[in-house]
């Protein structure tokens, strides 16, 4: 995916959905959603991403709260969010 395309895509995907309050991103992916999340200055914004190398990432934003499972497997634990992002998968994708 090309990155410009893709940071104009997301940036408008945050926009539409202007997250504030508590707000939940499920795949870091790339990171670009996360910083434009954080810019925004939530309440609280939980990752949730499976892949180890792409969770050690997101937790280098020290407000955010990350959580290595795949969500499938974090939702028991996750509660209550005013906003939900529910990234792309790279890994599965088929492009």
């Amino acid at each position: 995916m090309d990155k410009i395309w893709e940071e104009k895509a997301v940036g408008e995907l945050v926009a539409m959905l202007h997250p504030a309050g508590d707000v939940l991103e499920i795949h870091f992916t790339s990171g670009i959603a996360a910083k434009l999340i954080q810019e925004l200055h939530p309440k609280s914004h939980t990752i949730v991403e499976s892949d180890q190398a792409l969770a050690k990432k997101a937790a280098t934003d020290p407000k955010a709260t990350v959580i290595q499972k795949p969500w499938q497997e974090g939702l028991h634990q996750l509660g209550t969010f005013d906003a939900i992002l529910l990234g792309r998968d790279l890994r599965d994708a088929q492009c």
